[in-house]
């Protein structure tokens, strides 16, 4: 590329004579003037390569284990719950007489209570006395015990799954990763003359006016690459090799 106004590098040797034949090129319009391009004699593609970033880094995990509608059906079975044992309760209180000392379920805000404490997989003070209402606690909390271990399972699965949150570039210009680019001749000018907003974008996040620019040897790059969450910008053929 042009450096003050004169070529430099392979160009400037092909163009002074020093050197008659030479190797891949990107082909720009001001370079038609100076050198010809014959046919590509291997592929030769230039691209953003990455990881996709982890899945609870781009989304709340928490919400994903269930669909909507079990959710939902959780909800329903939790007042359905409550209702019962809050039910069972004020059957078995009809032929009790109090008791000093005793904990027993008395008002719906008791059942609340101690349905909330089995979807937290926690005890409570309050249990009702008789067979018919201990049946139901034993059914609630077993069956949200299940529901719990599920739950967990998914979630240790959903923290170690990698996303599919970039596609496109547009995408990778407003993802939370590192643009950075290989530092060969090329890179340095290959993205500067489009105009359209989102490669401008990623040309000021790779190569900004002030402050660091993010231009890597192939090694680097490449390590920088198996750690997550950096993108780099270079042929694909010898990242593929060091990968």
């Amino acid at each position: 590329y042009k450096v003050d106004g004169q070529w430099s590098g392979m160009i400037d040797d092909l163009y002074s004579g020093r050197a008659e034949l030479g190797t891949n090129l990107v082909v720009t319009e001001e370079r038609l003037d100076v050198v010809s391009y014959t046919d590509s004699l291997a592929p030769f593609q230039v691209r953003f390569i990455f990881r996709q970033p982890p899945l609870p880094y781009v989304t709340n995990i928490f919400t994903m284990p269930f669909s909507t509608n079990v959710w939902v059906a959780m909800a329903v079975c939790a007042v359905i719950g409550t209702m019962t044992v809050y039910l069972a309760a004020k059957w078995e209180a009809k032929g009790r007489k109090s008791t000093q000392g005793q904990t027993q379920v008395n008002t719906i805000g008791d059942a609340m209570l101690l349905t909330v404490s089995a979807i937290g997989q926690q005890g409570c003070a309050m249990e009702p006395r008789k067979f018919s209402g201990r049946m139901m606690v034993f059914v609630l909390f077993t069956a949200l015990m299940a529901l719990y271990a599920a739950y967990s399972a998914n979630i240790v699965v959903l923290l170690q799954a990698p996303s599919d949150s970039i596609r496109s570039l547009p995408q990778l210009a407003n993802a939370k990763v590192t643009l950075a680019a290989n530092d060969v001749d090329y890179n340095h000018f290959v993205l500067k003359p489009f105009n359209d907003d989102v490669r401008k974008s990623i040309y000021r996040r790779i190569d900004p006016v002030k402050g660091q620019k993010y231009y890597y040897n192939l090694q680097e790059g490449v390590e920088r690459i198996r750690q997550g969450l950096f993108a780099f910008h270079s042929i694909v053929e010898p990242v593929y090799r060091q990968i």
